[in-house]
């Protein structure tokens, strides 16, 4: 989880409560002083938030420029080599020199607004995407942002301000926070669907595209996202024959990827964006799990190299999950007679059986921290007061379980008349989005995991499935 600590000016704190408040939605640990008492222990409380962020977000004005405190706790931000986004929340003259060479958020004209705060959420993701990877502090371009800082115009900073009042004033946010990728239409012809939440959402339900057609991409069985967002992975006989085929978000450089095994379905990508695992037929008829190295560095013709099949058993396997670390898949098999859950590791070692139950469970999902699972399950309920002991419902609908990695501690997290199916967990964790067709139809869901509470239905009809949830 991304941790942020924002240094401000008590003139501006006003607008940093509001900022917070914002923030918290996004990524839930934001920590800013609201209390400025002063003094040594006062100090080393600062010091100790400093130390613990990864991100910090310096509220820039006339005054936080020449404030003492601001001043200092930006330096020990620098000696405990922190990332440092100024974000310049009122006008100024210019920025102080020792910030003029980082990249910075400009929320001065018309306060906090549905573009400002897009960009600001932006800069925080790129941020921690560097953190995450070991790249360094990326400075801004000088001739470019002093462009945009001379010459930033009346007009769109008028457009700005009252689409922000039209927008904030009369506009519900939709109720998650991120992008929710799925898939939507006719069966074995749908298309991928982005929808958005959160104040961009807010943006996109007045232009009427939320969500929006991502392209048309004929899926058929499975859809995931590259790790860096830039690509959907997923399979489709959109060519006549079943494969996987790779495709921008935005529907562009649609292209098949080479696949020996037949009839592959669900690929999913690995974390480090460097691999693909996919169910598909071997020669014997039975669907094993299936991994490949994927090289998209010519977009033109990509390239699936070094396939190898995984934990391979005469019975069928399929639904492949990546661990968030990448270094174990979790599957479904028919090994055991009926359908269960086993995980191995990346090389094909330590197979572990994680359900023993005589009912079915399949589609695992693996929680963000990469502490627990989700599925699918069929399990029999015992049937209500006054029946035979041990009398269990026939044919019961599909909810979604979790548990603990090592397989203890599940708990139901659904139950209703229709089956509940396709979790996606949110990438801090919080909540679950799953398809439901308790009303009739399949629609979108989410759930709070926390406390099991149904938060809201998303609205998105069609048909959706396979969601993806990242921000």
């Amino acid at each position: 989880m991304t941790r942020i600590f924002i240094s401000y000016d008590r003139d501006d704190r006003p607008f940093t409560r509001e900022l917070a408040a914002r923030l918290r939605r996004v990524y839930g640990d934001v920590w800013f002083d609201e209390n400025l008492y002063g003094g040594e222990d006062w100090w080393r409380e600062i010091q100790n938030q400093i130390a613990r962020c990864d991100i910090f977000l310096y509220l820039l004005s006339e005054e936080s420029a020449r404030s003492v405190y601001c001043q200092r706790e930006h330096a020990e931000a620098v000696r405990l080599g922190k990332e440092v986004l100024p974000v310049r929340i009122k006008p100024m003259q210019e920025l102080p020199p020792h910030l003029r060479q980082i990249h910075y958020v400009d929320m001065a004209t018309g306060g906090l607004t549905v573009e400002n705060f897009t960009e600001l959420t932006a800069s925080i993701h790129q941020i921690a995407s560097r953190i995450a990877t070991g790249q360094p502090q990326r400075a801004a371009p000088p001739a470019s942002r002093a462009r945009r800082w001379l010459f930033r115009g009346s007009l769109a900073a008028a457009i700005g301000l009252l689409l922000a009042v039209l927008v904030l004033a009369t506009t519900p946010a939709p109720p998650f926070q991120g992008q929710i990728a799925f898939a939507a239409g006719r069966p074995n012809r749908q298309d991928v669907f982005i929808l958005r939440g959160g104040l961009p959402g807010v943006i996109s339900n007045l232009l009427g595209s939320n969500p929006a057609l991502a392209g048309d991409a004929q899926v058929s069985g499975g859809l995931s996202w590259s790790p860096d967002g830039g690509w959907f992975v997923f399979a489709s006989a959109r060519d006549g024959q079943p494969g996987l085929y790779v495709m921008r978000p935005d529907g562009s450089q649609l292209r098949a990827l080479p696949v020996v095994p037949a009839e592959p379905l669900r690929p999913a990508w690995s974390p480090d964006g460097r691999a693909i695992a996919f169910s598909a037929l071997t020669p014997a008829g039975d669907r094993d799990i299936f991994l490949a190295d994927i090289d998209l560095s010519r977009p033109d013709s990509p390239a699936l190299d070094n396939l190898r099949a995984l934990a391979s058993d005469p019975a069928d396997d399929d639904y492949p999950a990546w661990s968030p670390d990448g270094t174990q898949i979790a599957f479904a098999s028919r090994r055991t007679g009926n359908w269960d859950l086993f995980l191995v590791a990346r090389g094909g070692q330590n197979l572990r059986q994680f359900t023993t139950t005589d009912s079915d469970e399949v589609a695992p999902a693996w929680s963000p921290d990469g502490a627990l699972l989700s599925f699918e399950s069929n399990r029999v309920r015992p049937l209500g007061p006054g029946s035979l002991p041990g009398a269990a419902a026939a044919n019961p609908n599909w909810d979604i379980y979790v548990a603990f990695v090592d397989g203890s501690g599940t708990v139901q997290y659904t139950r209703s008349p229709g089956d509940d199916v396709g979790a996606a967990w949110s990438p801090d964790g919080r909540y679950i989005a799953f398809v439901s067709d308790r009303n009739g139809e399949d629609e979108l869901f989410v759930l709070d995991y926390a406390d099991r509470k149904l938060v809201t239905q998303l609205g998105v009809a069609a048909g959706p499935s396979a969601p993806i949830w990242r921000w």
